[in-house]
């Protein structure tokens, strides 16, 4: 009987279009930051309690992970790069002075604050506000 129950406990993750299926939250930066692609297909990504995260793909190449609420978690876009609108002022400003010929190719929300993965594959970490705290190994 546990053996049912765990193995129905771990469903299997869907993969939709439906922009219904993702949270409010989701759509709207969807739609605000991303306004000209259009969803191509969106995972959701169950565990055992409910839904882990959503992981968005769209026409342009860009792949973004929600969390259950519907906040980003990260960014990715290695063929069009990561729009810099998405930064953090202090951490445009950074870039521009320091890798002024480089692209984001990942934005990453962390706990503390943010990874930036550039095209050269250098990934530099800042705090909440912007704060450069160096390289991340």
């Amino acid at each position: 009987m546990l053996a049912m129950f765990l193995q129905s406990s771990f469903a299997l993750d869907i993969v939709t279009q439906d922009v219904g299926a993702i949270p409010a939250e989701a759509s709207a930066y969807i739609k605000e930051n991303f306004a000209s692609a259009k969803i191509m297909s969106i995972k959701i990504e169950k565990e055992l309690l409910g839904i882990k995260e959503y992981e968005v793909l769209l026409t342009d190449g860009t792949e973004i992970e929600f969390n259950p609420s519907g906040e980003w978690k990260q960014v990715e876009n290695k063929i069009a790069f990561v729009p810099m609108k998405l930064l953090e002022a202090p951490i445009s400003a950074y870039l521009k002075q320091n890798y002024p010929d480089r692209k984001v190719v990942s934005l990453k929300k962390r706990e503390k604050g943010f990874e930036v993965e550039l095209d050269t594959r250098l990934e530099l970490v800042f705090t909440k506000d912007g704060k450069f705290l160096g390289i991340d190994d």
